[in-house]
């Protein structure tokens, strides 16, 4: 899905948590804007895409083919669903569960 987010630093065009899981939280920014808030403050503000990919990335990998990765971020938004994702979320829960942890 796509937002518009506001911030009170300049954030990263692009950000990648790797979780424990093998998998990536994925944040991607466009359109970054630099303006003033109504108290004279610096913000900016820009468009984002949050999505988590099945798999091990890097930020420069995710930077290097960015728009690809952009149009990963609509396909997420718009609930597609992959076998491979499904399967992916399945093998994730059962490791939760084997590991004693509630899904």
């Amino acid at each position: 899905m796509y937002t518009v987010s506001t911030y009170i630093t300049r954030p990263n065009e692009v950000d990648v948590f790797n979780l424990d899981s093998g998998s990536t939280d994925v944040i991607l920014r466009k359109n970054i804007q630099e303006s003033t808030d109504e108290s004279g403050g610096t913000i900016y503000t820009c468009t984002e895409t949050q999505f988590r990919y099945y798999g091990m990335v890097d930020r420069h990998q995710v930077a290097e083919e960015f728009d690809a990765w952009w149009a990963t971020g609509a396909e997420e938004s718009t609930g597609d669903s992959t076998m491979e994702k499904r399967i992916a979320d399945l093998e994730e829960a059962l490791n939760l569960i084997l590991e004693g942890e509630t899904v």
